[in-house]
This record gives structure tokens, sequence and C-alpha cells, in this order.
């Protein structure tokens, strides 16, 4: 199959091809998303905190089993509220809200815990992003939050 890129010149203000293409992909993608027919959401977490867990914790882990445990405890630990947003909740603005906790507040409620007491005090659980790189997912949510 061959495919061509469109660039755009700034000094002609005209298009020329290159020998890679961009369109196939991008209708390949495109066909390959609309094959796995997504619904909408019918909940999402109520805090961006929460889904900076819910990434990070779900590498590598079963999601209802570890992550939305994961995720829970935390909110209880912090005492969220609007931890999970439905029905109604869904259509207004995703963020901010007046009860939402922002990443500032979140690092600040972590800040006096180390790693590993983050991981196993409050979210009991001391899984690591992989068997090589042994860093502690709650510290990848930290740095991850930090960003």
């Amino acid at each position: 199959m061959t495919h061509t890129l469109k660039v755009h010149k700034a000094s002609t203000g005209q298009l020329s091809s290159s020998s890679q293409t961009v369109r196939s992909d991008v209708s390949a993608v495109a066909a390959a998303a609309k094959a796995l027919a997504p619904q909408p959401r019918h909940a999402r977490w109520g805090h961006l905190s929460l889904c900076v867990l819910d990434a990070v914790y779900s590498i590598n882990a079963k999601y209802d089993s570890v992550v939305v445990r994961v995720v829970h405890r935390y909110a209880d630990w912090a005492e969220l509220s609007s931890v999970l947003l439905t029905g109604a909740a869904l259509s207004d603005a995703i963020s901010p809200r007046d009860d939402e906790q922002t990443l500032t507040s979140f690092l600040d409620s972590i800040d006096s815990l180390a790693d590993e007491a983050f991981a196993g005090e409050i979210l009991r659980n001391k899984q690591r992003t992989s068997t090589r790189s042994r860093v502690l997912k709650a510290a990848a949510v930290r740095q991850t939050a930090g960003i």
C-alpha cells in the first residue's frame, strides 16, 4: 500500500508529498475505534486526584478488585465528597468544581507521608509499576500529580 503525507511548505504555500502516509493510518485507527463500539460513560471519578490514582494503579492490575478499591481507600481517607459522579452530574463541567480536590491539595494531603507509608497505610497496596523498574505505584502517583 502506497501512501502520501502532505506537508505544507511555508515558503511557497504549497503542499508537497512525502513517502510516508498518515491518512490511511488515521483511517485505520478510526475504523478500529468504531469497531470497539464505545458507549457513553455511566460514571466518572469526581476529582482529578482520583483519576491520577486510577491511571497509575491500572498498570498491570485488575480494575474492579484492585484499582477501584485503591481509589476509594484514598477518597475515604481524604474525606472527599462526590467521589463517583453519575447521572446528571456527568453533563456538568468536568473540572474544576467547587468541591473538587486540586492536585496541589492532593499533594499537600500526602506530603508528610513517605511513599511506603502512602502505599501501605493509606492505599493498602504496595504494587510496583513493573518488575524491572521497581517503582512503587504510590511514588508514581505522586510524581504524576506533581507534573
